[in-house]
């Protein structure tokens, strides 16, 4: 018997809704056919943002060709649903089980020892995967048992079923209560019991007073409102049917609501409360005092870090929140502890003791670099030594998130009453909030920032936005992370109870007629009101731009400094990449919602948005470099395709190159080539190969070969990593190669280039079949047109037809690895002038082993999209920040005065990277991501003699330090009182003696320092050492 997982993608296959209808489906089996067997079984999973295992199946037919059966059709949706009815290999499976509550995440998944080998994680293309006896077992293992308990939304969903079955015919309720086991994965006898349940609750023919067990509670609050119920249970459904599991359903007292939160406020101000939750949530008395000596000591960190940046929320769902800035910085639930641990304190040594003891439970979606994890409250004694300082940092790191936590408004102060009387810690502090601020509920789940408990199952929603007109305004909000409208001469809109209330000052204040009244109270309203934290705002310039994206972090906020935009909403800037969109006929408002399919269109899934962060499979390799060196690389890539690596040898630098091409390839078709440079390339015959006049067959190389792959699979990427690539001359055997990356241009959306020379004959060239060395027959003849050299990239007969002309995709990135010495080559400025240039010169044998050291310069989720670059260009640096511009425009001042200054293309590609990182990292990466690309953009151009190069760098050096142009001249003196005191703290006093500062640009200011000491003892200088 063999073990498989069978992907089902949810925007082509609805199969969650077909596990709920049906015991026993088809399958299309495409891959592995001749391999499944019946009696099989298999893991079935979902693909997309709620990826994981969903079923367990068992085969019960081989794969036979055969259309999908009626039944089963109108499951395909999308475009090409009518394709995939038609006849192709199928299997029946039958369902086994279902775990539509408790899914087997992909997170989970990702940070598993075994699972994280699985082939549906490590590379999720396809539709069938095999799974090893281990990783069965594995899967086994957590997904074994589940509790008999009822949970408050299953008894809610049984509660809808038994208002409905009043008024449906027997036949249909009996299809009903089979649906609703097999979404529950409960049998048809335990819902006909608790159906039983509520029939003798409402009319009273039981005398059993336990009658409803758990369920009672839920039937006393909501019976009387049947139609509420309804509704909730069919909210519940469909967010189940979505994905996720039950952690996505947020439920409340409808109709108690008011009642419920004034019972909440008082119970969470007394002490007796606070002492019975956690004497109900951890009954041991040793471990109880144990959490909260933990959750003290966390609170006075907190507190330190600033008076009003925490908070303890009682939850009415019987757990203790401890939220620390926009986060959850600590979970206390029923016998266990929740909370986040930064990856970069994760070592192997530490991740060892952990994994035993601990559930790892995926990225955390607040702060990025940072994972989540629970373990029994009883293992807190011996976890909490291993873990304390990495636990205060990732502290220090939520309370940066917000000045105030949004949270303040659940506050509970009985939880602080009752640590200071039973800790005996009566200097325990209490949190100081700014009370007209306006806050949100805690947060029911553990790290999202927008969940509130009260109210119906919520749905994240989608509005537009315009930054002023023609989006003028929009990079004044990315810079400071918000999104503003106009109306402010009017006041705060929150002041106002009604939109008829608002409507009358709109009118008083701006003159409106009833109509426009009208129209402008709906967006003000829409914008201070219904849009809540989690939602997602796309900024628009016109009707058919869209310049960015966003996560609204908090609720709206009134700035009455702002002047007419005073209504304000701090966003998450995820996406800043400007583009074209069908013209929307309706976005002549400044504020509109945009309905979930809409916004679907115009922001399909990325090709890896399921794909594992590059931390963590660095990490799964047994692979450790600093956060931040991984993140540049995969910025400058993203950025521009052509990156070297230099440093001394055995730095890790073909490791790295190697690790990152496996993470966004694949392992089953090969996407990238290691190809190792030799000192006898003369030219480019042993890149691009050559036509060879007497077999009359073309002799391809390597790189040649991956070129001609990436041409015919243009939406995935593909890397080329040439080794010591200085040993031979580069300008020599990759010009053409070169020239042609730099001919790209943009043209209405379009990447145009000049084609690569590949050979002069009529037709397109067979290699010869390695086996044989002899030539299949030859393809038609082509005119080299554009159409035509893109047909050429075909296979004939199993061997890789070679077309006159070529265009190097836009999808292949290039890595150049570099050592110096006295076998290789310098670059020349034209070759450094078109690449991002990184350096691998630290060597820090006391942590090998470890993972480097940690900085803010990491992507937010560990992933940056890869699959085809674009052009940097003028407008990325018209809209780069105005520091950035600043920086630049000084920079090549100084540099001009001595001839060493950049061109229009070295501006646009520095502009465009930083661009990528206020995407990837946040508007925060601004400087750093500044300072990186002085170091890897700037600096590498600079070489030369004591006599050329002397006086530039020390200015430079100054301007990097102090952020402003000098005039004070090199001394050796001042140099070496720079140096030492780079080398000492890092902090720098200006010529004159003002007080010590630190660099602007730390990471350039250090190379320079290293450049200048080796050319005053050296008298010669380059940047690659």
């Amino acid at each position: 018997m063999a073990y498989w997982a069978l992907q089902a993608n949810p925007s082509r296959y609805n199969i969650l809704q077909a596990g709920i209808d049906f015991d026993e489906i088809t399958w299309t089996a495409n891959q592995y056919a001749d391999q499944v067997q019946v009696g099989d079984e298999v893991l079935l999973w979902l693909s997309g943002p709620r990826s994981g295992g969903y079923a367990f199946g068992k085969v019960t037919s081989a794969p036979t060709k055969m259309p999908e059966d009626p039944r089963f059709a109108s499951y395909w949706v999308g475009a090409g649903k009518d394709d995939d009815t038609q006849e192709k290999p199928r299997l029946r499976l039958r369902f086994t089980r279902r775990m539509y509550l408790y899914p087997l995440l992909r997170s989970q998944c990702m940070v598993d020892p075994v699972l994280s080998k699985m082939h549906i994680i490590r590379q999720a293309s396809g539709t069938i995967f095999k799974i090893t006896d281990e990783q069965w077992a594995r899967v086994l293992q957590l997904v074994q048992g589940r509790s008999s308990a009822w949970k408050r939304e299953e008894t809610i969903l049984a509660l809808g079923l038994y208002f409905e079955n009043k008024v449906s015919a027997p036949q249909a309720r009996a299809a009903e209560i089979g649906k609703l086991a097999r979404l529950l994965d409960r049998s048809t006898e335990e819902i006909e019991w608790r159906l039983d349940d509520f029939r003798s609750l409402e009319d009273g023919s039981s005398e059993d007073a336990g009658v409803g067990g758990d369920g009672r509670p839920i039937w006393d609050t909501l019976a009387g409102s049947p139609g509420v119920v309804r509704r909730l249970a069919r909210d519940i459904q469909t967010t189940l049917l979505e994905g996720g599991g039950s952690d996505r359903v947020r439920i409340g007292n409808e109709r108690q609501r008011g009642k419920a939160a004034d019972v909440r406020v008082e119970q969470r101000k007394d002490a007796a409360f606070a002492r019975e939750r956690f004497e109900l949530l951890l009954p041991d008395p040793a471990v109880r005092t144990a959490c909260l000596t933990f959750l003290a000591d966390a609170i006075e960190r907190a507190h330190d870090r600033g008076e009003a940046r925490w908070g303890v929320t009682l939850r009415i769902s019987k757990k203790i929140h401890f939220n620390v800035g926009r986060c959850l910085g600590l979970g206390i639930y029923q016998g266990r502890i929740w909370l986040g641990l930064p990856e970069a304190d994760l070592t192997l040594e530490l991740r060892a003791f952990l994994d035993p003891r601990v559930e790892w439970l995926g990225p955390f979606k607040a702060l990025p670099g940072v994972v989540k994890c629970q373990f029994h409250a009883s293992l807190l004694g011996e976890v909490r030594p291993r873990i304390e300082d990495a636990y205060m940092r990732f502290l220090d790191a939520a309370a940066r998130t917000a000045g105030q936590t949004p949270f303040f408004s659940s506050h509970s102060p009985g939880v602080l009453a009752y640590l200071r009387e039973t800790l005996n810690r009566p200097s325990l502090p209490n949190p100081v909030y700014d009370t007209s601020m306006r806050g949100i509920d805690d947060p029911e789940e553990d790290d999202d920032e927008a969940g509130v408990f009260e109210g119906s199952t919520t749905t994240r929603r989608y509005w537009k936005v315009a930054p002023g007109r023609n989006a003028q305004f929009w990079n004044e909000n990315l810079g400071v992370g918000l999104i503003a409208i106009g109306w402010g001469e009017a006041g705060d809109p929150r002041a106002y109870a009604s939109k008829e209330e608002l409507s009358a000052q709109l009118a008083k204040v701006f003159g409106y007629t009833e109509s426009e009244a009208h129209a402008n109270v709906r967006q003000v309203w829409a914008f201070t009101r219904d849009i809540k934290p989690g939602d997602i705002i796309v900024a628009n310039r016109g009707q058919s731009k869209i310049v960015g994206r966003g996560t609204v972090l908090g609720p709206a906020e009134f700035r009455a400094d702002r002047g007419e935009f005073a209504n304000c909403l701090a966003v998450r800037w995820f996406d800043i990449e400007e583009r074209e969109i069908p013209r929307q006929e309706s976005w002549v408002t400044t504020v509109a919602e945009i309905s979930p399919s809409l916004y679907a269109t115009l922001f399909p899934p990325e090709p890896d948005a399921t794909r594992a962060s590059i931390y963590d499979h660095l990490r799964s390799r047994g692979l450790h470099f600093p956060a931040e060196l991984v993140t540049t690389y995969l910025l400058s890539f993203r950025t521009k395709p052509f990156v070297i690596l230099s440093g001394i040898s055995g730095t890790g630098k073909t490791k790295l190159a190697q690790a990152v091409a496996e993470w966004a390839g694949s392992e089953e078709v090969r996407r990238h080539e290691f190809i190792s440079v030799r000192p006898d390339w003369l030219d480019g015959k042993e890149v691009l190969g050559f036509y060879n006049v007497l077999t009359e067959a073309y002799a391809l190389r390597p790189f040649l070969s991956l070129l001609l792959r990436a041409h015919r699979d243009r939406t995935e990427p593909h890397f080329v990593i040439l080794d010591e690539m200085n040993l031979a001359r580069v300008e020599h055997y990759f010009a053409d190669l070169l020239s042609a990356m730099e001919s790209r241009t943009l043209q209405e959306n379009e990447l145009r280039q000049e084609a690569l020379h590949l050979h002069d004959q009529p037709r397109c060239l067979p290699m010869a079949k390695p086996e044989t060395g002899k030539q299949p027959e030859r393809c038609a003849s082509c005119k080299a047109t554009r159409d035509e050299i893109a047909a050429c990239s075909l296979h004939f007969d199993g061997v890789q037809m070679v077309p006159p002309k070529l265009e190097v995709p836009a999808n292949v990135y290039i890595t150049g690895t570099v050592n110096i010495d006295e076998t290789t080559h310098m670059f020349s400025p034209k070759v450094l002038d078109r690449a991002n240039v990184i350096e691998f010169n630290e060597v820090d044998l006391p942590g090998y082993g470890q993972d480097g050291a940690s900085s803010g310069f990491v992507l937010r989720d560990g992933r940056v999209p890869l699959g085809a670059t674009t052009v940097a260009r003028q407008e990325h640096f018209l809209r780069a920040p105005q520091k950035v511009r600043d920086t630049l425009v000084a920079l090549n001042h100084m540099l001009a005065e001595e001839n060493l200054h950049f061109g229009y293309r070295v501006a646009n590609e520095m502009a465009l990277y930083i661009e990528h990182a206020m995407a990837a990292i946040g508007p925060g990466a601004v400087e750093d991501a500044l300072d990186l690309q002085v170091l890897q953009k700037l600096l590498p151009k600079l070489h030369g003699s004591k006599q050329k190069l002397l006086g530039p760098l020390f200015r430079i050096l100054l301007f990097t330090l102090f952020g402003k142009d000098s005039d004070v001249p090199y001394g050796d003196l001042e140099f070496d009182r720079i140096e030492r005191a780079l080398r000492q703290n890092g902090a720098v006093a200006p010529p004159g003696g003002a007080e010590a500062q630190k660099p602007v640009m730390p990471r350039s200011a250090k190379k320079l320092a290293r450049m200048l000491r080796k050319l005053r003892s050296q008298g010669f200088v380059s940047f690659i050492e």
